[in-house]
C-alpha cells in the first residue's frame, strides 16, 4: 500500500519501499499543471520515433518545469504509465492522465 505523510512530507517507515513523500506528490501534481509543455516534448519524441527512456523523461521534466524528479518518482511514473512494460513511455501512455481528467488538474487524482 501507499503511504503519504502529508503532515511531515516524509515516508512512513512501515511503507518505506512503496510510498511517496508529500513533496514528491506535489512535484508530480506541478508537472500535471504544466502538462501541455510536457505533451509537446513527448510528441517530439513520438514524431522522431524515439523512445522516451527514464533519463529522457527526466530531462523533459526539467526543461518543462525547472525541477528534477527524484529517481524514485521517475521509477514510479514509469510503473504507472508504461502500459506495455517496455521500459519506455509513449506519448499516448503518459497523456492518458490528461484524457482521464479532461485536462483539468485542479481537483484531479490518479486512478
Amino acid at each position: 500500500s501507499w503511504g503519504i505523510n502529508a503532515e511531515y512530507g516524509e515516508r512512513r517507515e512501515e511503507h518505506k519501499d512503496n510510498s511517496v513523500t508529500f513533496a514528491q506528490y506535489a512535484q508530480f501534481m506541478n508537472l500535471l499543471n504544466d502538462i501541455h509543455e510536457l505533451e509537446i516534448a513527448l510528441r517530439m519524441f513520438q514524431i522522431a520515433k524515439k523512445p522516451v527512456t527514464p533519463e529522457e523523461f527526466q530531462r523533459a521534466v526539467h526543461v518543462c518545469t525547472g525541477f528534477r524528479f527524484e529517481d524514485r518518482l521517475i521509477e514510479l511514473t514509469f510503473k504507472i504509465f508504461d502500459d506495455d512494460g517496455d521500459g519506455h513511455l509513449a506519448h499516448d501512455e503518459f497523456m492518458k492522465v490528461e484524457w482521464v481528467n479532461g485536462g483539468n488538474f485542479e481537483n484531479s487524482y490518479l486512478i
